[in-house]
């Protein structure tokens, strides 16, 4: 009796945690309903849009995790306007109209809501009375990181190979009165063709690196274009401009642009916000930056030294992105963008 008594309460619970489950998952798909509705009139969107530039960074957070997709599907008509990020002490305006709603809202939300470590770095830098002189970023994609430097008027230089990110890019500059520089080629280790393979709808995963395409095509269909490839040292050559912040966020190839920069690398020590994703080439990596005389450390940077990760420590992080600095800038803490 008391065995049956057990089995009984355990399928109760079970039941309860299932009811629970799919009673969660009905609200939450009426708030992205709701939200949808009250996103695409220019009225509510303002008045949430105010409420947005309030919040603190975790709750930027949950709002792109929870709401970024949510014009992918059911057609809702939408009345065209802005979404405005406030970043700092200046306002980026994202243009939404009825055509690309579905990305413009999902890349709105990203500017603060994804990689927030990485945008809570980005304010410090723009804090600082003496901060990043030339941005370079690498992967650049839509243009959501390059467009925080350049309305803060900080010269960047944008480096992305698929092409069919550069219209967004055009649109997203030309609503906040900025120019970029834009090039549109890989970046490796040698000149030559290298094929791009991207999932549909998501640009930002696309890679030239073997092993992400294979881990990709095992739950995408891919797109595939051919780009030109040059290493980064090329790019740069018979430029004087000093290069003191780089982020590079190439889902997996970021060892070989490396290794393509080290005149770069060596002339400018700039600091690298990057992305390393699990994985054999994570030791490669950090060997090859230590060579470099860089630390690996933890984000979100900020007044405070930060601490340098064994090789140990950097293969068992769950979390995938970092900062690279050269110990020159690290003896310079808190004030890391000092010529060196």
């Amino acid at each position: 009796m008391q065995k049956e008594n057990i089995l009984i309460t355990d399928r109760n619970i079970k039941a309860r945690n299932a009811g629970g489950a799919a009673s969660g998952a009905r609200a939450r798909t009426w708030l992205q309903m709701t939200m949808r509705h009250l996103i695409a009139k220019s009225t509510t969107r303002r008045i949430i849009n105010i409420a947005y530039n309030h919040i603190p960074h975790y709750a930027h957070q949950k709002l792109y995790e929870h709401f970024a997709k949510i014009f992918r599907r059911d057609h809702v008509e939408i009345q065209s306007g802005f979404w405005c990020v406030k970043f700092c002490e200046s306002l980026i305006r994202v243009p939404l109209n009825q055509a690309g709603v579905w990305l413009a809202w999902d890349l709105g939300l990203a500017i603060l809501g994804n990689d927030s470590e990485v945008k809570r770095t980005y304010r410090w830098f723009l804090s600082l009375d003496l901060g990043p002189q030339r941005f370079l970023d690498v992967g650049s994609n839509f243009g959501t990181h390059s467009v925080i430097f350049l309305v803060h008027h900080i010269p960047t230089i944008s480096v992305e190979p698929n092409p069919s990110c550069k219209p967004f890019f055009d649109v997203l500059c030309a609503a906040n009165a900025v120019t970029h520089e834009l090039h549109q080629v890989a970046l490796g280790t040698d000149l030559g063709s290298a094929e791009l393979f991207f999932p549909s709808m998501e640009e930002w995963l696309g890679t030239i690196e073997p092993g992400q395409i294979a881990s990709l095509q095992q739950t995408s269909s891919l797109v595939r274009i051919s780009v030109l490839c040059i290493s980064l040292d090329v790019l740069f050559q018979g430029r004087d401009e000093a290069i003191d912040l780089i982020k590079l966020d190439t889902e997996g190839s970021e060892l070989g642009i490396l290794k393509g920069a080290s005149e770069v690398v060596r002339k400018h020590r700039p600091i690298i916000i990057f992305e390393s994703l699990h994985g054999d080439a994570r030791k490669l990596l950090f060997d090859h930056l230590r060579r470099e005389e860089y630390s690996i450390v933890r984000l979100p940077l900020s007044n405070i030294a930060p601490y340098s990760l064994t090789s140990a420590e950097f293969l068992g992080q769950s979390s995938t992105n970092f900062a690279a600095i050269h110990r020159k800038r690290l003896a310079l803490w808190p004030s890391p963008f000092r010529p060196v």
